[in-house]
């Protein structure tokens, strides 16, 4: 009876499991600390520091984040940040089983990381300056993953988080120093485009001359939306593409001349419908109706080359 006992003890797992269907299994060989991984990651003392650094955060930037808004409301060049961070927050949890498998690892070398991002946004306070102050607030959310979940999280989130660069509208001088050469470029190329198909245009610098109409190519019609926008998306596409990281990199990289492309075809269309007697006094409803549709079909574009490469990529890889 004695041994018995003895042998129960000896062959009695370490903790038992309430699996779904309520039917109680037996774990034998792991230890009671390594299950339970939600409840030890989102305890008490876990989640309250975390909360209050949060509330921390956005009251520090309450007025970056109301910037930003009006921003994406009041510029059509921008107007793609409204939904970036929700693409974001959509990425980040799709990856929730995969980051229900890693470590919580809290690591102080994340501190550095938020130290940066915390001076960046004081210069950025200081000299006015809304683009640094909204890359800040993605260098401290990355300190923050840094700092209380480890490297480990911060590896397998660093996509969604990088990809909130994008939410911020680049610096004033940065668009004043390739926005004029855009609008040259879009003038001077549709100008030739269609010329080469006989019709009656001219450009000079941003404005353009077609069958007694004038026109001027102003920033906006740059170009300069169509590349913002299309390369927020053709990030997300080269993240979501089962290809090589160099075909990933080429399908991000494209969104730049597929757009300029795209814009180039939109000032042509302008000059064709100007040259039609019968429609060149709805120039301009044109004008206004090219845009989604050139945005729509670069963005097919880009989402063609996406599926090449990843076909080529099928091809290339050899089953062993």
């Amino acid at each position: 009876m004695i041994r018995e006992s003895l042998g129960e003890l000896k062959y009695r797992p370490k903790y038992t499991a309430v699996s779904r269907t309520g039917r109680r299994t037996c774990c034998p060989g792991v230890p009671r600390q390594a299950t339970g991984f939600a409840m030890r990651a989102w305890s008490f003392s876990r989640i309250f520091p975390v909360a209050l650094i949060v509330a921390a955060g956005v009251w520090l930037y309450a007025g970056t984040l109301r910037e930003l808004l009006q921003t994406w409301l009041t510029d059509g060049n921008y107007s793609h940040g409204l939904v970036v961070a929700p693409v974001a927050a959509a990425i980040a949890y799709s990856r929730r089983r995969k980051l229900a498998e890693l470590p919580i690892a809290p690591s102080g070398r994340g501190n550095l990381l938020l130290a940066v991002g915390l001076l960046m946004f004081a210069f950025s306070r200081w000299s006015d300056v809304t683009f640094l102050a909204g890359l800040s607030l993605v260098v401290v959310i990355a300190g923050l993953v840094w700092t209380f979940a480890g490297p480990k999280v911060l590896r397998e989130l660093a996509f969604p988080i990088a990809f909130l660069v994008f939410m911020t509208p680049p610096p004033d001088f940065f668009v004043e120093k390739i926005g004029a050469p855009l609008q040259r470029a879009s003038c001077s190329y549709a100008a030739m485009v269609g010329g080469l198909c006989g019709f009656d245009v001219e450009s000079q610098g941003v404005m353009l001359f077609a069958n007694g109409l004038k026109f001027e190519v102003d920033l906006p019609c740059s170009g300069i939306r169509a590349i913002n926008c299309l390369t927020a998306f053709s990030a997300v596409l080269a993240y979501l593409a089962r290809t090589s990281p160099l075909g990933r990199a080429l399908i991000f990289l494209a969104a730049v001349p597929v757009a300029f492309a795209a814009n180039v075809l939109r000032v042509l269309v302008v000059i064709v419908v100007a040259n039609i007697d019968s429609l060149k006094a709805d120039v301009m409803s044109f004008h206004d109706a090219s845009g989604p549709v050139m945005f729509l079909l670069a963005l097919g574009v880009v989402l063609l080359l996406k599926r090449r490469f990843e076909c080529s990529w099928r091809d290339d890889v050899v089953p062993i």
